[in-house]
Formats: structure tokens, sequence, C-alpha cells
């Protein structure tokens, strides 16, 4: 018995050393109330006749050290907490408010893989020959960013997203991925464009 305490004791304090964090997902099917925020459907492109989810939810309602996920729209009204990770699968994030120290933003909008062709020079030719690849592109309809903050991003923050990044203000210290789209940063703070880590 008494080494089933110390077992017990153990693997708490490991949960508590390394930070054990909780993933929730956002929306109707939200086991906590506070998360299940203001669903609706709304044309996954402008242009399209595809509807998609879409959720609008309260900033303060999002706890530190704590995981988000979403299948769909996020909108964050309001500041976003320190420690925060919200993810994205098919459709955007916008944080109308502040991003918090070391939280995280991952948008993935969806992709088609499609069959394309890239020139690629031969060695000692004039020519370029056509090289035939396959690869996932972003849908050519979907020209929303597919990250948006509003506010300020403080430090150590992180932003992913296969599409492109808007943001109004932002730490120096922020790391910033793009696999397809363009970063768009209206003011930096604390340094200069030099000093941006992007992968």
């Amino acid at each position: 018995m008494q080494k089933l305490n110390l077992l017990k004791t153990f693997l708490l304090s490991m949960l508590v050393i390394t930070g054990c964090t909780r993933s929730q997902e956002l929306g109707f099917q939200s086991e906590d109330p506070t998360l299940r925020g203001n669903e609706k459907k709304e044309l996954f492109f402008k242009q399209a006749n595809e509807m998609q989810n879409s959720i609008q939810i309260d900033g303060d309602v999002l706890l530190p050290d704590n995981r988000y996920h979403y299948e769909g729209n996020i909108t964050i009204v309001g500041n976003l907490g320190s420690n925060i990770e919200v993810k994205a699968y098919g459709g955007q994030i916008h944080v109308k408010g502040n991003v918090g120290d070391g939280s995280t933003l991952r948008a993935r909008y969806p992709v088609e893989t499609k069959r394309h062709y890239a020139l690629r020079p031969q060695p000692f030719e004039t020519k370029s020959t056509p090289d035939l690849k396959a690869g996932d592109l972003l849908y050519p309809q979907h020209l929303d960013p597919a990250i948006i903050v509003d506010g300020i991003i403080r430090r150590d923050v992180k932003i992913k997203s296969n599409g492109s990044i808007l943001i109004s203000n932002m730490d120096e210290t922020a790391e910033i991925d793009t696999r397809f789209g363009v970063v768009m940063v209206t003011n930096l703070y604390g340094g200069s464009p030099d000093t941006l880590k992007y992968n």
C-alpha cells in the first residue's frame, strides 16, 4: 500500500513539474458550457457555396496553461491570456484583442492536392524542362488571412499557419511560420524586422 501511495505522489508531482495542459474542444460538443460560445454556419469562401462551422468566444473563458481546438473559424473577442494554445482545423483564427506572453495560435486552411508543372533547369543547357510535381496547395479562392490579430502580440508568442498572417502590433520575440502565405505586420516593437524569427 505504501508503494502505491509513493507511486501516486510521484505521478502527481511529475504532472505538476511538466506543466500538464488540458486540450479541450470548443463549441457545442464541449464538456464545459463556458467553452460552447456562439456557433453558426457561414460561407467557407466568399465566392463558395460550401458552408462551414464558425464560433465566437470570449477570450476570458480561455484559461492559461490550456489548449483549445475547433474545426472551423474561431473568433476570440477580447484578450487571449498567457500560455494558451488555440488551434483551428480547416479555418481561420481572428483575435479581436491582444495575445498574451507565450501563447500559440495555429490555423490550418484546407488544401487541395494538384499536379502542377515547374521549370527545372538542366545542367549545361540553356533551356529549362518542365517537371511534373504533385503537392498540397491552398484553394485559390481563399485569399483571407488564416490568422488575424487586431491587438498586440506579446513576448514569445508562436504563430503558425499554412495561410497568410495579419498582425497589428507585435513584439520582436514572436515566432511566425507560414507555409503558403505572407506575413503582414503593421507595427513591430522591441526591435527591427531583422529580429523576427521566420521558420
